[in-house]
This record gives structure tokens, C-alpha cells and sequence, in this order.
């Protein structure tokens, strides 16, 4: 099932609200997942994340492949989309082998653990650019008008 979200900062003085939303497939609509107020600092939100976890960590689940496509992403800042143009596949200090990124032709990215995934070229920490030759869609007016909402 694809799933979208989307991650908003209200600057409010020396804090920043921070509201999470998930796009309900069945409702067709963006529900709030979280919302919360932090200290601010000079640094923006600036990239997006995404990752796969094994939560178990028993060993037995590491032996099972799970993965998952990630992208296109998109800032929305002095208000226009700007679509991500790299990726940066990191990890945590497990010393696993079992853990592999790749970019795919319509710029989306596969992060893939466990089981049988063998590790590709595409390191740890190593920025790639995604491909520039694509078609992307950007955000529709549903998702700017709540971006705007949530930002103002």
C-alpha cells in the first residue's frame, strides 16, 4: 500500500510546531498523526527521512527480507514545491551486510534488510544524485492549502 506524509514547521518566535500527517487511503483524506512544540533553532528542517527497522532485534527477524520504496519528496519553501535531488543511504553501527539502497529509474529510492539482501555499491553516507531526466508530480492543492495552513 503506498503511503504519503507530510511533515510541517511553524516558526512561533523562539519555538516551532511541528505537525505530522499521514494520507488515509480509505477516507482520501490527511489526518494529523502528531503535533508538538519545540525549541527553535537557526537550522531548518531541511531533508527528508525515511528508514526500515527491525524492532525486534532477536535475531530470528533479521532473517526475514523487508524493504521499501521511498519518493519522490518534496520541500515546499517561499511557496513552491522543490522536488529532493539526492539521497543519502546511512545506518545505524550494526555490522550488518544484509542491508542495500537503490535508486530506481522513476527516482524513487529502495531501502532493503534482512534475509537474503545483499549489500550494493551505494555506501553508507555516500550522497547520489536521484535522476533529473523524470516526470515528477508534484503535491496537488489539497496538500499545499494544509502546508499553508500549518506554516502560517
Amino acid at each position: 500500500e503506498n503511503m504519503r506524509f507530510l511533515v510541517c514547521v511553524k516558526k512561533m518566535g523562539k519555538f516551532k510546531e511541528i505537525s505530522g500527517y499521514y494520507f488515509n487511503n480509505k477516507s482520501r483524506s490527511w489526518d494529523l498523526i502528531s503535533k508538538w512544540k519545540t525549541h527553535s533553532s537557526e537550522k531548518e528542517l531541511s531533508f527528508s527521512v525515511g528508514f526500515v527497522e527491525d524492532f525486534m532485534r532477536n535475531f530470528e527477524s533479521a532473517k526475514k527480507a523487508r524493504g521499501a520504496f521511498f519518493g519522490p519528496s518534496f520541500a515546499y519553501k517561499d511557496g513552491k514545491w522543490h522536488p529532493n535531488t539526492s539521497v543519502t543511504f546511512t545506518g545505524d553501527p550494526t555490522p550488518s551486510t544484509n542491508v542495500m539502497a537503490n535508486i530506481q529509474p522513476d527516482g524513487s529510492v529502495l531501502l532493503q534488510t534482512g534475509g537474503t539482501t545483499k549489500m550494493t555499491d551505494f555506501k553508507l553516507f555516500q550522497n547520489r544524485p536521484l535522476p533529473q531526466n523524470i516526470k515528477l508530480v508534484l503535491p496537488d492543492k489539497a496538500v499545499t492549502n494544509l502546508v499553508q495552513e500549518n506554516i502560517n
